[in-house]
């Protein structure tokens, strides 16, 4: 799995990349967030891939075990805006939408009455598997970050339907690109015709002026264009 993402990104570390761009991850010695925006870009996204029970944390150079962030913010818009300056977010959800719907079982369920249940197509009863529960468990402390996000100032959420794509669901990366491509497209061209987008547009061939604002407390932000940081 490390090789597999070191053959992508090599030794390219992130104060090398054209644009400014930050990983999230949950520093579970510490029990905190950790903001990632310096170092070899390739540990960090190994760091921000390690799910529980599925890959193993990757220690830092302090010896704390570092996984994915999503466990504590799958959305960091805050972070975004607070450390990175940026005065317009669009916050792009993919992640599947949980099943609410009421389970009753009883207290207790056998193994044979599980794999009938399952097997059979007229099932009355939804029985959740291991992975399903442990699902649930990694991003219910995120849920709550995640309804802020919808709310802040400056941030344009959207959801992309329809909500059947998983967390574990890897192989269905190209249907949900074109999907998330379609449905974007027909969303930004919606919000141009309203010409809700021009407050953001360049203006005088200055992106910087589009983008720069102040602060609740009136100190101006830093512009949110893009940056660019060579090496030799």
């Amino acid at each position: 799995f490390n090789r597999a993402i070191w053959k992508v990104f090599k030794d390219a570390e992130i104060e090398d990349l054209w644009l400014p761009f930050y990983c999230m991850t949950a520093n579970i010695t510490q029990s905190r967030p950790e903001v990632h925006t310096r170092g070899l870009l390739w540990r960090v996204v190994r760091a921000s891939m390690s799910l529980g029970g599925f890959v193993p944390p990757l220690c830092d150079e302090n010896g704390d075990l570092l996984v994915d962030g999503g466990y504590l913010d799958n959305l960091p818009v805050r972070v975004m805006k607070n450390e990175l300056g940026a005065n317009m977010i669009f916050a792009i959800d993919i992640a599947g939408e949980n099943d609410t719907s009421p389970v009753r079982y009883g207290e207790s369920v056998s193994g044979f009455w599980v794999l009938l249940n399952h097997l059979n197509p007229f099932r009355s009863y939804w029985i959740p598997t291991l992975s399903e529960v442990q699902s649930r468990l990694t991003y219910a402390s995120s849920d709550k970050e995640l309804e802020s996000a919808k709310i802040a100032d400056s941030c344009v959420y959207l959801r992309v339907p329809p909500r059947d794509v998983g967390v574990l669901d890897f192989g269905r990366f190209d249907e949900l690109y074109r999907r998330g491509y379609e449905y974007s497209k027909a969303w930004t061209a919606r919000w141009q015709q309203a010409r809700l987008l021009e407050p953001w547009q360049t203006t005088a061939g200055n992106p910087a002026a589009a983008v720069r604002g102040s602060s609740a407390d009136g100190s101006t932000r830093p512009a949110c264009g893009l940056a660019r940081r060579n090496s030799i």
